[in-house]
């Protein structure tokens, strides 16, 4: 009976509020719980990350991310990652993935990152000029094409939120 004969297996790991400094980032809070499971030659792992607040000279926080990977071990690096959630409170506002399952065997992918109720005066922190200066709230969707040797945007939109702000430089 080829059943008798299969390899199976569970295994869950678990962290709660970990603090870290790794190279210039701080991480502060992570808590995760991983489960993995394997039957044959298949393996599935869920990933259930949450950290209260990373700060790589930009200040993010919280970051909550679901996810699942599947995928045969013959083949590691080219299973199925489904992303149920990714979202993190940045900029006084909200930068969010949709939902959706990327097929790792593709050499590119499109991710279409939502960016809610973004400060315009705390995103033009970030611009090493200091003569730019702005107010109000920007909102839109930014598509990030990641490819096998490059990283783009293409074909994004920003727009005011009602009232509008102002830019001046």
């Amino acid at each position: 009976d080829p059943q008798k004969n299969t390899l199976t297996s569970v295994s869950q790991i678990t962290f709660h509020d970990i603090n870290a400094i790794y190279d210039r980032s701080l991480l502060q809070g992570l808590s995760a719980q991983l489960s993995v499971q394997t039957l044959a030659s298949q393996l599935e792992a869920d990933a259930h990350l949450r950290i209260e607040q990373l700060n790589q000279g930009i200040v993010f926080g919280p970051l909550v991310s679901d996810m699942r990977y599947q995928t045969n071990f013959d083949k590691p690096f080219q299973g199925t990652l489904d992303l149920a959630q990714l979202k993190v409170a940045v900029m006084g506002g909200e930068v969010s993935l949709e939902q959706q399952s990327l097929d790792l065997t593709q050499a590119e992918h499109i991710l279409p990152f939502m960016m809610t109720d973004i400060e315009l005066a705390q995103l033009l922190k970030q611009h090493p000029s200091a003569e730019l200066s702005g107010s109000g709230r920007l909102s839109g969707r930014i598509p990030v094409r990641i490819g096998p040797r490059e990283i783009t945007i293409e074909t994004g939109t920003l727009a005011a939120i009602a009232p509008g702000g102002q830019l001046q430089y």
